[in-house]
């Protein structure tokens, strides 16, 4: 069993940062000195640069270097992103041997730049010393990242569209002088949105940004920590884009088991804080009031959100209408489902039988209960117009009041 010598690879690279070469070089120089495959690819799965004669024996390499990247279908089938939140976990090299490495053993490990994951990077055990090839691995990773763009600095044209989006997105103020630069280059009217979730792990999350936030989709974007995406769409037309914006984002929450929110349009960046409270109050909501939907806009969800912060503030004795909560305790006491009958009949314009059938049941049923509901409350709800909205809002507080101790968790009190 063959041993790489590290020495003569430190020399290699060496060289490759003094001359300022590409990464491409470096991992021909890198073939030529270990004589092992190599590849490395970044978080969309896009090839940096490759090193192994073609066509390769191991498909999945070969399969990416042919098509550029590796299509979704293929990352999904063959569970790509859990062998990337591997590494990322280890934040090293380490042996892969099993699943789609089966039979290609292989060193792996993450690509990252000033502490943030940008990729990844491989060698073709065959017939190494496994010590000396994790070694490798992690040298390579360490000397790639120095030979990608530089450093960032301004003015703001030079400067990665993720690294703009940390200045912006992440920051509590920004500076007037970027400001202005920013708004030249990323027009106005924008819109924050923020995507979640607490098992997916940075590589999913980054995968998804490198997959939203390319140069023409109007969308620049950075993870806050490893659970959330901030992402800024700009240049917006609120009136053709919002609908496009919300199914975009809905489809990879459902697909990814993310959740999401979406803020209202603005224009002035020093709103920004209060845009992105907006978008975290909004995915709060949606997971306590939306099981169905993954991803909630903060208009559709102002009312609900008052009612939480109502609710949260103040407690549910203060909050609930009386009536309603008289309606509620009949309902505990012998399963009446006035509730429920109540609000689908006033959403329903008070329609007898279409309440019926929503609710599955006879429209005498809901004839009976609906007068039973007047008798409760002492009002005429058929003809008092301006009842229904205080019902309604009623059995939301109420709503809310069940799942108020869950709300405003505390990742989006310090957001």
């Amino acid at each position: 069993m063959s041993q790489i010598n590290l020495d003569d690879l430190r020399a290699v690279l060496l060289d490759t940062v003094i001359r300022k070469q590409s990464v491409q070089t470096l991992f021909d120089r890198v073939y030529d000195c270990i004589g092992l495959p190599l590849i490395a690819f970044d978080v969309s799965f896009s090839i940096i640069a490759y090193a192994f004669p073609r066509p390769f024996y191991y498909p999945h390499w070969e399969d990416m270097v042919c098509r550029g990247r590796a299509t979704e279908e293929v990352i999904v089938t063959n569970s790509y992103l859990h062998y990337q939140e591997m590494m990322y976990s280890k934040g090293r090299s380490q042996v892969f041997d099993w699943g789609t490495c089966e039979g290609y053993p292989q060193v792996d490990g993450p690509i990252l730049k000033n502490g943030h994951l940008i990729g990844y990077v491989g060698i073709m055990l065959e017939d190494t010393h496994v010590g000396t090839a994790l070694a490798a691995n992690d040298m390579l990773a360490d000397v790639i990242p120095l030979l990608m763009n530089g450093d960032c600095t301004s003015p703001i044209s030079d400067l990665s569209h993720e690294h703009v989006a940390e200045l912006v997105l992440l920051r509590n103020s920004i500076p007037e002088e970027f400001a202005e630069q920013f708004v030249r280059q990323y027009p106005p009217p924008y819109v924050f949105a923020v995507l979640s979730s607490r098992e997916a792990g940075v590589s999913r999350l980054q995968y998804v940004r490198s997959v939203l936030c390319v140069k023409n989709n109007s969308i620049i974007g950075c993870l806050n920590g490893e659970n959330y995406l901030y992402m800024l769409y700009y240049n917006v037309d609120p009136a053709k884009d919002m609908p496009s914006i919300c199914a975009s984002l809905e489809n990879i929450a459902q697909k990814h088991s993310f959740s999401g929110g979406i803020s209202d349009y603005f224009s002035d960046l020093l709103s920004m804080q209060s845009r992105c409270m907006q978008a975290m109050l909004a995915m709060s909501v949606c997971n306590e009031t939306m099981p169905k939907e993954r991803v909630a806009l903060f208009q559709e969800s102002y009312s609900d959100i008052i009612g939480y912060c109502a609710m949260e503030r103040f407690g549910a004795p203060v909050c609930l209408l009386p009536a309603v909560k008289t309606l509620a305790e009949a309902d505990a006491r012998g399963g009446s489902n006035y509730m429920e009958t109540l609000e689908v009949y006033l959403n329903n314009f008070r329609r007898h039988s279409v309440t019926a059938a929503k609710l599955g049941t006879h429209k005498n049923t809901v004839l009976n209960r609906i007068q039973k509901i007047q008798e409760i409350l002492g009002i005429d709800i058929n003809n008092d117009d301006g009842c229904a909205d205080r019902l309604l809002f009623g059995i939301d507080m109420h709503r809310i009041s069940l799942v108020s101790d869950l709300f405003l968790d505390k990742e989006v009190k310090k957001a």
